[in-house]
């Protein structure tokens, strides 16, 4: 769009587009109703459909789980920012992922099977010591254990 811009010297959105869908498009990214959003359920199905030939002559198969992070140092008004630590282990905000890996030892190769990227800033996450406090009854807040007994 930037291109445009400047090669038109214009910048009505109606002009610079080539046909309706790309005025809406250009539309919603200005009025930031554009959301760029993986539907992680999809992305994970095609993953593993994508693997069932890469499955099909093995005796075996190695499946590694992998939590990582991923680091977003200087972000603060992304959604659902969680806190991860950082290369240097300091407190940064981020997001986690849990990712599942198989790995041919004889071909030395991998194939990624699924990524399910999470936060700890999500009312739907429950950490280990809460699931804990909930299990004994020891959530004191009424609205957080309904969260926790919904999720």
């Amino acid at each position: 769009m930037i291109n445009k811009l400047s090669a038109e010297r214009n910048c009505n959105l109606w002009t610079l587009a080539k046909n309706e869908n790309e005025y809406n498009r250009y539309h919603r990214m200005l009025d930031d109703s554009l959301k760029n959003v993986v539907d992680v359920e999809k992305l994970n199905v095609s993953l593993l459909a994508s693997s069932s030939e890469y499955f099909q002559d093995k005796d075996y198969a190695v499946i590694l789980h992998d939590p990582s992070d991923i680091r977003k140092p200087h972000s603060e008004k992304l959604e659902d920012l969680g806190t991860v630590k950082s290369l240097e282990g300091k407190l940064v905000n981020g997001y986690r992922t849990f990712n599942s890996i198989a790995v041919d030892l004889r071909g030395a190769s991998l194939r990624l099977l699924s990524s399910s990227p999470y936060s700890t800033g999500q009312e739907a996450f429950v950490g280990v010591e809460e699931a804990k406090d909930y299990q004994r009854g020891q959530i004191r807040d009424a609205e957080r254990r309904a969260q926790i007994a919904a999720h």
